[in-house]
Parts: C-alpha cells; sequence; structure tokens
C-alpha cells in the first residue's frame, strides 16, 4: 500500500514493506517505513543577534541562572528550517549549559573570579536537515568579582621583642593579610581591636605597620598580648591574629648594699665553712639584671675568708686568730651580671670580730733529744727541760701543765708538772741492752674550759755506750 501527503515543499511517503518465505505454506511479515522527501538544505541559520557579542555577570550567580536566549532563523521548510543550539568550544569545564531547543544558556557550576575572569564560548545554532547547515557566534562571558573572600593573615599569631625604655615611633611589627578578591573589595585596613584601652601601641590602619607610643617599663610590663584586625572596607569580611609583644630588660639600676658597714663575729675556734654572717644588696631590675652578685676584692680574699657569690653569705675559710688578729675587715663588692661600666657597682665594708677561744699551748720546738747514761740508778737525775707557752688572753686558759702521754716504758721517767723537767724515777735499772731509746710523748694540757692539749713532741731519749763512760774517767 502507498500513500502520500504534502506537508508545505515537502513530501511524505508511507509504505508497507512484506517479507515472505519459499515454504508449501508461504508466511510472511509485515512493516510500515516512512519516507519523508524534503527541498534541498539552501540556507543555514541566522543568529538574531549580532555576530560576535559578550556579557559581564557576577560570580555569584546561582548554578541554574539563564545568562542567555539565543535565536536563530532559517530560511529553509520544515526539518531544514528547524534550529538546535549547541555549545561547541569553550566550555572545557563545564561551567554552563545549553537547551538546544530554545537556546537557553544557563550557569551549570559555581563560578569564581578568583579562579577565572572570563570565558569564550562558541555558540553553534544548527538546523535538523539530512545534510545540516550550522552557523557558530563566539560570545564572551566576563565575570565580575565580588565580595566573597575575607583577609588572610599570614600567621595567626607571632611573637616579636622590643626593649623597655624604646622611644616613640620605634617600629614594632609589620601586619600583613592578603585578601584574595580584586579592586576595591581587596582593600584592606587595620586596627587593633583588643585591648580596647591599650595605649602602648598604634598600627597604620593603610600599611599594618605597628609602632610604639613609649613609656614601656620591664620592671611594669613584661609582655603585652594584642588583637589585631584586618577588615575590608565597608565590608563584615574581615579576620584577626594574635600578637605578642615580649618586652626585653635593660639594665639601667646599679645593685645597692642594705647597709654600708656590716657587723658580724665569730669565735677562733670556728670550723671550716662556718657560716659569719650574710651581707645583702637590692637592685631594681627585674629578671637576670636583677640578679646581684657578691666577691670579696683586694686583699680581703686573704683574710680566711670566703663569700658565696649568690648568696652573699660570707665563711671561714681559714683559721681566724684572736691573739693575732682579733679584728678584720672585708670589702664586699656587688654587681649584676651585665659588664662594669662606670659606677655600676657598690661597696661595703665587713667587721668580723674575733672572739678568743681556748687554743692550746704551744711546744718551742717540735723534738727534743737528750742523753742519759746506763748506769744511771738514782732517781731525779735530770735528763732534759721541755718548755711550751699559751697565748691565750683569760688566765685559765693559759695556765697549763705538763704530763708524759705515751713512751715511759717501766715508768723510767717523771715530768714536773709546772716545770717540765723531765727526770728519772729510779724505779727499774737502766739497761741499754734491754732498751737502747726511749720515745717520749709529751703534752701540755691548759685549765680552760673545754681543756686543750698541746700538740704532742717527740722526747727522744738516748743511753750512752760504754765506751763513752770510760772516756770520762782518767788515763
Amino acid at each position: 500500500m502507498r500513500t502520500s501527503l504534502e506537508t508545505a515543499r515537502n513530501y511524505e511517503y508511507q509504505v508497507i514493506v512484506k517479507a515472505e518465505d519459499k515454504g508449501s505454506i508461504p508466511l510472511s511479515a509485515t512493516v510500515p517505513v516512512n519516507l519523508v522527501v524534503t527541498d534541498e538544505n539552501i540556507y543555514a541559520p541566522e543568529f538574531v543577534a549580532p555576530v560576535s557579542r559578550q556579557i559581564t555577570i557576577q560570580e555569584d550567580k546561582a548554578v541554574g541562572t539563564l545568562i542567555e536566549n539565543f535565536r536563530a532563523t532559517d530560511k529553509d521548510f520544515g526539518l531544514n528550517g528547524e534550529v538546535e543550539f549547541f555549545i561547541t568550544a569553550g566550555n572545557e569545564d563545564g561551567m554552563f549549559s545549553m537547551r538546544q531547543s530554545s537556546g537557553d544558556l544557563s550557569v551549570s557550576k559555581a563560578l569564581d573570579y578568583e579562579t577565572r575572569q572570563d570565558y569564550r564560548l562558541s555558540i553553534t545554532a544548527k538546523d535538523k536537515a539530512l545534510h545540516p547547515m550550522e552557523r557558530t557566534i563566539s560570545y564572551l562571558v566576563k565575570l565580575q568579582d565580588v565580595n566573597d573572600n575575607n583577609p588572610v593573615f599570614r600567621k595567626a599569631t607571632d611573637t616579636v621583642y622590643i626593649e623597655e625604655n624604646s622611644p616613640r615611633g620605634v617600629s614594632v611589627y609589620q601586619a600583613l593579610a592578603t585578601d584574595a578578591d580584586s579592586g576595591t573589595n581587596a582593600a584592606i585596613e587595620y586596627a587593633i581591636v583588643e585591648p580596647v584601652t591599650q595605649n602602648k601601641f598604634q598600627i597604620d590602619s593603610t600599611t599594618g605597620l605597628l609602632t610604639s607610643k613609649g613609656d614601656l617599663d620591664y620592671e611594669t610590663e613584661q609582655k603585652y598580648t594584642l588583637t589585631i584586625m584586618a577588615a575590608n572596607r565597608d565590608s563584615v569580611h574581615k579576620t584577626t591574629m594574635i600578637l605578642y609583644i615580649m618586652v626585653d630588660g635593660v639594665n639601667e639600676y646599679v645593685p645597692r648594699f642594705t647597709k654600708n658597714m656590716y657587723y658580724f663575729s665569730i669565735s677562733e675556734s670556728a670550723d671550716m665553712s662556718t657560716s659569719v654572717g650574710r651581707v645583702s644588696a637590692d637592685d631594681k631590675d627585674a629578671g637576670f639584671d636583677g640578679v646581684v652578685n657578691y666577691f670579696l676584692i683586694g686583699d680581703s680574699n686573704a683574710k680566711g675568708f670566703k663569700i658565696d657569690p649568690r648568696t652573699g653569705e660570707i665563711l671561714v675559710s681559714g683559721q681566724p686568730d684572736y691573739e693575732s688578729s682579733p679584728q678584720i675587715t672585708l670589702s664586699v663588692l656587688a654587681k649584676n651580671w651585665g659588664s662594669v661600666k662606670g659606677n655600676d657597682t657598690d661597696t661595703c665594708e665587713v667587721v668580723i670580730t674575733v672572739q678568743d677561744a681556748n687554743d692550746p699551748p704551744k711546744f718551742s720546738q717540735p723534738m727534743y733529744q737528750a742523753y742519759i747514761r746506763e748506769d744511771t740508778t738514782r732517781a731525779d737525775v735530770s735528763v732534759i727541760r721541755v718548755e711550751a707557752v699559751d697565748s691565750d688572753f683569760d688566765a685559765a686558759d693559759k695556765t697549763f701543765t705538763y704530763t708524759l702521754l705515751s713512751g715511759n716504758v717501766g715508768n723510767m721517767f717523771k715530768i714536773g708538772p709546772t716545770t717540765g723537767i723531765i727526770t728519772t724515777t729510779g724505779s727499774i735499772d737502766v739497761d741499754r741492752e734491754t732498751v737502747a731509746v726511749y720515745n717520749l710523748t709529751v703534752g701540755a694540757i691548759d685549765t680552760g674550759t673545754p681543756p686543750e692539749t698541746g700538740r704532742k713532741y717527740k722526747i727522744l731519749v738516748l743511753f750512752l755506750l760504754n765506751c763513752g763512760i770510760e772516756l770520762l774517767c782518767p788515763k
């Protein structure tokens, strides 16, 4: 079956196609086929708008927002004159979409001026002919910056140092923030927002340079914490950072002793490292600059005392002697850790009174040597006299007696307690072959409280040989 229908200048035919096999009883099937015979596609679509055009839109256009509606005409009839629209170049990122039938160009992804500022699209109008014809135009989409970014500081927190007493206007810190926006949207103003009442520092609102306003005193305040804000002009977009300003101390004060003269006393029998007393100096500086060190100066280092450089405590380092130096004067210097520059130290005098103690008696010589004949049998034969002295001032401390401490084998000898004369006792016979040498130790013990014993000196008693006795006989 065949029918024909004229539509404008095109013709449409519908035919039935039958397929039959060659069996003894043939079987078959049919299918309708529509054939459209069109005119020759003579004309290409023509855009209604100019061939090249552009549009500027804000970067914050929402996805789906219509940007442009393209229209085109085609002088052909039927399918040859029906037009569809396509983006054929410049949309590699898929930022835009085109409705083919209507020519509506819309935003398909979020736009960002800071990433890309414009898109040059190729828009093509194409007819539906069997052999289609098309027309392409260039279409520029330009983005307009919107203030959609906050300023950003290079550091969220930072620390700087400044010396105390710095004059007004000294540069302290350069605040720096950046803004991804452009033009006036990227203009930044700086301000100190915390503490609100601070009056030690100021910041240039345009450059962000922070300077001092003077009156910085380490002893009053060692640390300042500022909150600095960077904000767009006439905008809610802003950010803050924390700046710690550490004030460095300057060694501006001299140590001063609390007294010009100190008076202490110590017994001449004091042990080594016994504390005599303590001197003290104040330094109004804070921190390390205010730490005071103490030193003995000049010949004070040779008088039997030392000083703790940190505490100022004076200690015994030798043996004080009341009899030779009942009063000792020391010179002490106080200084802080800085180098000595002119009058930045202080001195004081320390007068130490040495109290008399019961010193032991002292013998006139460390060893005595005496001889005795071995045929001595009588008592009270004088052997030798020892002598000791006691330089104490107190009568009880300087009164002493002599005694034999050791070495007196068989009680061969005795000593006069006040005279120091050693004599024989006659208690045994002297025999050189039995004991050739007597090594006696003698002590001098005073009557002080407590009693002191003089150093134990050796007395060597030797026997004369028989030949010596013979030498005394006349020939």
